[in-house]
């Protein structure tokens, strides 16, 4: 009888344990799936999102067509602006202005019948209007034969 009675216990803690171990398990399981993924909701929200430019590391889109902004000044700008001061200049049928780095060179086709006296006060005055409005370029001005 104590062998029976000893055996009889010894199944019913064995099952305790396995029913036991199994709810161990399972809720492992529930906790798992509990902290994993997403609610649906904010889970297209997760991207990295980022600031504009406000002026942080030297960045700025506030007012970018002023004159000290380095977002206006292009190469693009800067050739327009010389021919437009240029052709200010009478006796200058044609001028191209090429920019390499710091050297911004200007070719200047002169109108036909001028003097070689007035060729070279027109080259004077032409090197006179680019470096006034140009400060930050080193000049060259050309004159074609």
């Amino acid at each position: 009888m104590f062998l029976n009675r000893f055996a009889h216990s010894r199944i019913r803690n064995t099952a305790n344990r396995k029913l036991l171990l199994g709810l161990l398990a399972v809720g492992l399981i529930v906790l798992e799936a509990g902290c994993g993924g997403g609610s649906g909701k904010y889970d297209n929200k997760m991207r990295v999102q980022h600031y504009g430019h406000d002026g942080y590391m030297g960045l700025t889109n506030t007012n970018p067509s002023l004159p000290n902004s380095p977002h206006s000044l292009t190469i693009k700008n800067d050739t327009d602006f010389v021919d437009q001061k240029l052709r200010e200049l009478k006796g200058i049928a044609h001028s191209r202005t090429v920019i390499d780095g710091a050297r911004l060179t200007v070719t200047i086709d002169a109108a036909s019948g001028l003097s070689a006296a007035e060729r070279a006060q027109l080259k004077k005055k032409a090197i006179a209007v680019v470096q006034q409005n140009m400060p930050r370029y080193e000049v060259d001005v050309h004159m074609t034969p």
